[in-house]
């Protein structure tokens, strides 16, 4: 299973409820495509270097993290931080929509702060 998720985004959509539950299969899985987080079990979407690597990948795949991983301030501090240095500033925009309303509304306006920041550089 460990090469068919190498090779495939897909792989582990068809895997069975053991291997999806099984960390190095699906931190692999969402080292190749991010979204693959979604068919992870409920226990490694709640897994902060799991999610953190599908995060790195599309920043989307925030959606189908726990509540507690969206809810946690350091967390989603260490996710911006790592799609800012890798430059994927539309990933970050993509993540911010699955983030908590309670994070949402404490960075409100350092959110404002960043996205006039990366519409400038876009221009």
């Amino acid at each position: 299973m460990l090469e068919a998720v190498k090779k495939s985004k897909w792989a582990l959509q068809y895997a069975s409820e053991k291997l999806r539950a099984n960390e190095l299969i699906v931190l692999e899985a969402v080292k190749r495509d991010g979204w693959a987080l979604e068919y992870a079990s409920l226990k490694l979407r709640a897994n902060e270097n799991i999610v953190l690597e599908a995060v790195k990948r599309h920043g989307m795949a925030l959606k189908f993290a726990s509540e507690k991983l969206r809810g946690n301030e350091t967390f989603i501090a260490e996710c911006l931080y790592e799609l800012y240095n890798l430059n994927k500033l539309e990933h970050i925009k993509c993540m911010w929509e699955y983030v908590s309303e309670g994070i949402k509304e404490k960075y409100e306006n350092q959110w404002e702060v960043l996205m006039a920041s990366y519409y400038h550089r876009v221009q």
